[in-house]
């Protein structure tokens, strides 16, 4: 088929023209030079043989560099930020302080707690057309962990997490618009700059539950020579929202996974067989969402979860 090449008025009238993904823009010509010295520095305190205090502080850098992806262009203003492929380089400064311990031979406890604070955070979000990678601004990070191993007998062994993790944008003046809650409800997006940016500033960073468990209880069973093994996992994650531009359509609810695993060593065959079982409950949930491309402005994707799954494996090591 012939190309037909379009004048320029005939390209602003053309469909194909208003899809940022078909559309003409000029190449990109840029030099980026980015450098910064970062370290780190920590002290330790042990209080005795069994017990350790820490402290620590980081600098941390991410270059900048340029989006690839074919993004909106704004014709009449090629130096607009909001639409440009390069971002600037992100800056880090994070403390942490902690606690590791024994008590007895029975049990070991870590907790920790931190700050990450972030400067020009690179902030990365897929609208249907491609990546979206703009500097955010000022982010926070900030929150405790526990985590724990109990030798509740020499068979039984129980084990876990606790994470507490809140993390905000502080200042993200030109961010992502939502498109699927204005069209499906018809309330706008309430940080909208009025450019074809909308503020993000004060919202909860995406894909970040702030609250995460899991407990773990393994059993083991002498059977004659052999050996069976029981092992139960129970893993939980508060809500929080699937996608780059915190859309409230894409907030997933809180959700827990329960996973099973039964198996038996064969010493005799140096090998084990092992009946597992993953989301056992087939609980649903989504691992992420984004806006579909092209003119489907209206609608929201998003990437179930992997349901209940069952299976047998059976390992033979040989010498």
């Amino acid at each position: 088929m012939p190309r037909h090449n379009f004048s320029p008025d005939e390209a602003a009238t053309h469909p194909a023209y208003r899809i940022p993904a078909f559309s003409p823009r000029p190449d990109v010509k840029a030099t980026l030079k980015d450098d910064q010295v970062t370290g780190t520095a920590k002290i330790s305190w042990f209080a005795n043989d069994t017990s350790m205090l820490y402290a620590s502080y980081a600098t941390g850098f991410k270059s900048g560099g340029t989006n690839t992806d074919r993004l909106e262009y704004d014709p009449a203003d090629p130096d607009n930020p909001l639409f440009s492929q390069l971002f600037d380089p992100e800056k880090s400064q994070s403390i942490e302080l902690g606690f590791k311990g024994e008590f007895g031979r029975d049990f070991r406890l870590s907790v920790a707690a931190f700050q990450t604070d972030f400067e020009d955070f690179q902030s990365n979000t897929f609208e249907g057309q491609g990546f979206i990678l703009r500097n955010a601004g000022d982010l926070q990070i900030q929150g405790v962990e526990v985590e724990w191993v109990w030798q509740v007998m020499p068979n039984t062994n129980i084990s876990g997490y606790y994470a507490r993790n809140q993390g905000e944008y502080k200042a993200f003046v030109r961010g992502v618009c939502w498109r699927a809650t204005p069209f499906q409800t018809g309330i706008p997006d309430a940080g909208a700059n009025g450019d074809g940016s909308c503020d993000r500033s004060g919202r909860d960073l995406p894909y970040n539950p702030e609250d995460r468990l899991m407990i773990a209880l393994t059993q083991n069973v002498p059977v004659g020579e052999n050996e069976m093994f029981f092992h139960v996992e129970y893993t939980y994650a508060s809500e929080t929202t699937t996608d780059g531009d915190t859309d409230p359509l894409t907030l997933q609810d809180d959700f827990g996974i329960l996973n099973l695993r039964v198996g038996v060593d064969i010493p005799e065959w140096d090998s084990t067989i092992t009946l597992w079982g993953r989301n056992v409950t087939d609980e649903r949930y989504y691992n992420g969402s984004y806006d579909p491309p092209l003119l489907d402005r209206g609608s929201m994707n998003s990437y179930p979860s992997e349901p209940a799954t069952w299976g047998v494996t059976f390992r033979k090591n040989w010498e």
